[in-house]
């Protein structure tokens, strides 16, 4: 299991490695992805309680669009440091965003073939 900070930060991870800016992240957080930011964060949680993971209250959903914001204001180092990264596995259908630029930039590639690459990251 972890915390609600640590799953917070893996979601917020993945969505700063597709590219996801701070206003995609306002308009989508209470609408499209409103079910996924329940599901990624409080796992069960709404579900059970309020029958939905879209159920989310909206205030909760405010505070993490906020964190977010917050969290794309760390420098990449400061993303990458927080929860040390050993491999990286990229597939080749992945967004070429800034961040997995980024990515590449830190890292050394020990496999690559037509479906995804492996990398091993560089530790600071």
């Amino acid at each position: 299991l972890s915390t609600d900070d640590r799953a917070r930060d893996a979601y917020f991870f993945d969505l700063w490695m597709q590219g996801v800016s701070a206003e995609e992240a306002a308009a989508s957080f209470p609408t499209t992805r409103r079910a996924e930011l329940s599901s990624r964060i409080h796992a069960i949680y709404y579900r059970e309680a309020a029958g939905a993971y879209a159920a989310i209250p909206d205030e909760e959903v405010t505070r993490h669009v906020e964190a977010y914001k917050a969290f794309l204001q760390k420098t990449p180092e400061q993303r990458l440091s927080a929860y040390p990264l050993e491999l990286v596995i990229i597939s080749q259908k992945d967004p070429k965003t800034p961040a997995f630029a980024e990515i590449r930039q830190r890292s050394d590639q020990i496999y690559m073939d037509e479906w995804f690459e492996v990398r091993k990251v560089q530790q600071s």
